[in-house]
């Protein structure tokens, strides 16, 4: 499991100048932790009967833990990521930069084109910014 949670971070840095050698390791290493469900099915064959049961339940138990912590520790990530990205945004956006006066003519348009005017063109564009800015 900390296998697949270490090479499907390292997936989140790839986009189309990555090189093909490091996506295959990446990819190769997540495919070991995939294989490793196998692995422990060859280890439970191997027991003897009468201690099945038990290693079945301990390794279900061990699992759901450790699928608890990862989901606690993604959903904290993406958290703390979703904070700093805003944080970015509020501070990168301003109103004589060209993307952000792109960005305000054409929600602009959008307005114009629901029908809204002029005025309500620019309330909503505005207000589209500052939602996404004041979060």
């Amino acid at each position: 499991m900390v296998i697949m949670a270490v090479s499907s971070y390292a997936l989140k840095d790839f986009n189309g100048s990555t090189a093909f050698s490091t996506m295959m390791f990446w990819l190769s290493i997540r495919g070991i932790g995939l294989a490793l469900s196998p692995a422990i099915n060859v280890g439970m064959v191997s027991l003897p009967k009468e201690s099945t049961g038990t290693a079945s339940s301990l390794g279900n138990v061990i699992r759901s833990v450790i699928s608890t912590f990862g989901i606690t520790l993604m959903t904290n990530l993406m958290r703390s990521r979703n904070a700093f990205h805003y944080a970015n945004l509020a501070q990168n956006v301003v109103m004589d930069k060209p993307d952000s006066l792109n960005m305000l003519s054409a929600l602009q348009r959008i307005g114009l084109n629901a029908g809204l005017g002029a005025q309500g063109g620019q309330i909503l564009s505005m207000s589209v910014l500052y939602k996404y800015v004041a979060q």
